[in-house]
């Protein structure tokens, strides 16, 4: 028997009709790893496998009519499925300066965004390029004045880090634990503020009983400030981690 073997190494852009079949496939053979057999959930499950265990790096190739003018590689952490590394940006010569490299790192950012654990991007920037700073900070990343360091990479010690945290946020739900989460976050603003000699501009209580202007901000999957609106419906908001 000849067989054609497909080996993907990211399920993330295959067509509608492949889990479709992988759905039919796990019906047949009555899988206790698939309780449903829909394309939906089976993609979902893939995905979220994919996430967890095995995507480590893409490529990002930029075409303009058929022709290769712009590539960028990322990188997950090999110890860390938190820290992600942008790198080997370039573009051809006659297409720089014409938005190549920004749209490589528009979709790159959104790329990483769809990762649940993801934290943090990195970037290690050469303090002469002009070029290249001002694309990161365009893009939010900040220098963070420290070495370069990701992996066993090795860098020029004109290069500094820059880094992007990655931000959600998500809007308070009804449950114990989110709301376990909102006192815990309250008390670090509370000690914050006082520290800073300042009174908190909003009470827990106003908090727990006006959820439903209160969204908690996640870097990755961990939850690390929350914004709200107060009497005056002006946004309070506040971070833990600013960097």
């Amino acid at each position: 028997m000849k067989l054609k073997i497909l080996v993907f190494d990211s399920h993330r852009q295959l067509p509608r009709g492949y889990w479709r079949r992988l759905a039919a496939f796990y019906k047949e053979i009555k899988s206790p790893s698939m309780p449903l057999y829909t394309a939906e959930y089976v993609q979902e499950a893939y995905e979220r496998y994919e996430e967890e265990y095995s995507v480590s790096s893409f490529d990002l190739l930029a075409l303009w009519r058929g022709k290769l003018i712009g590539i960028m590689r990322i990188l997950r952490h090999p110890d860390d499925r938190g820290k992600w590394y942008f790198c080997e940006v370039n573009t051809l010569p006659f297409y720089q300066r014409r938005g190549v490299a920004s749209a490589l790192y528009e979709k790159a950012i959104s790329l990483v965004q769809g990762y649940l654990h993801a934290e943090v991007i990195f970037a290690a920037v050469d303090e002469k390029n002009a070029p290249s700073r001002r694309l990161h900070q365009s893009f939010g990343f900040v220098d963070t004045k420290q070495a370069p360091e990701f992996a066993n990479f090795a860098f020029a010690p004109t290069e500094t880090m820059y880094a992007k945290k990655l931000f959600t946020t998500c809007p308070m739900q009804e449950d114990a634990a989110w709301t376990d989460v909102l006192k815990n976050l309250f008390k670090a603003y509370e000690d914050d503020a006082r520290r800073a000699g300042r009174l908190p501009a909003l009470t827990e209580q106003y908090l727990l009983e006006n959820r439903e202007s209160v969204s908690l901000i996640f870097c990755g999957s961990r939850a690390v400030g929350f914004s709200a609106r107060d009497t005056d419906q002006k946004e309070i908001r506040y971070l833990q981690d600013k960097t």
